[in-house]
């Protein structure tokens, strides 16, 4: 490799890694080559890079609300020092991305709606507080094609932290859990509806008297206290794991349609 230094040319075609070094304290939490129409002039484009403060776990951070409503339609990081407060109605539209480091809230009676091509990201791994509580709805929209067929999906990710529901979640788009705990707590509803996915290599927790209803296609090892209903024919094509946690646990399986790998397995 060879070092390039500000005012150097380099040949159209050349491979160019940058490096981003953050001070200590601090993680390096997104970068982008800005879109080509941000041009400094016909051969320089600008890269972003955004860093975070790494926090210890109970390590007390003084926090900050902010409300959001209405309509979202740029890419938007929240730090681990807010708040996100949903007032009535949020919706994120195509090809908006919305980071949270910090929390976020859905209170009652609100509703944040992913639409088809947006994204939501969580990532925050603290312990003494929930990455997001969905009090009221949360909805994660179907699909759209475009004119040459090509499909746009709404797609939340869960990196770190714990999402903590006591209201709604529907799911026609797509949900992943990577690294962080989705809960599902008493009284409170999660539907994979029938163009839905909802994937976990993290974990996924339906407490007693929580509903989680698929009618899509679910990839993931699921902690069972309450009821899981299944009644899908989209292909499940991985295996699906729930664990039945407690006496009075139900799994009511009406359909199930499998393909290559897919399984389904219930453990007592």
């Amino acid at each position: 490799e060879t070092p390039v230094n500000s005012g150097d040319k380099i040949k159209a075609g050349t491979k160019l890694t940058v490096t981003v070094t953050p001070n200590e304290g601090y993680k390096l939490a997104e970068g982008q080559q800005s879109p080509y129409d941000v041009i400094v002039d016909e051969n320089t484009f600008p890269i972003t890079a955004k860093v975070v403060k790494i926090v210890t776990p109970g390590e007390e951070i003084e926090m900050v609300e902010s409300k959001v409503s209405g309509v979202a339609d740029t890419t938007t990081s929240f730090t681990e020092r807010q708040i996100v407060v949903v007032d009535g109605s949020w919706t994120l539209t195509k090809g908006t991305v919305i980071t949270i480091y910090g929390q976020l809230v859905v209170p009652e009676g609100s509703t944040l709606t992913v639409e088809a091509g947006a994204r939501l990201v969580f990532d925050n791994a603290r312990t003494d507080i929930n990455v997001a509580e969905i009090q009221g709805t949360l909805v994660i929209a179907e699909y759209e094609e475009d004119d040459s067929g090509a499909k746009y999906y709404s797609a939340v990710a869960l990196q770190a932290g714990t999402m903590d529901v006591t209201g709604t979640i529907d799911i026609s788009g797509k949900m992943k859990v990577t690294g962080g705990n989705l809960v599902i707590n008493e009284g409170a509803t999660a539907t994979v509806a029938k163009e839905g996915v909802l994937s976990s290599d993290g974990s996924v927790t339906v407490k007693t008297g929580a509903v989680l209803t698929v009618n899509g296609i679910i990839a993931a090892a699921v902690d069972n206290y309450g009821t899981v209903k299944i009644d899908s024919t989209a292909p499940m094509s991985k295996a699906v794991t729930i664990n039945q946690m407690a006496n009075g646990a139900v799994v009511e399986v009406a359909a199930l349609t499998v393909s290559g790998n897919g399984s389904l397995t219930v453990t007592d």
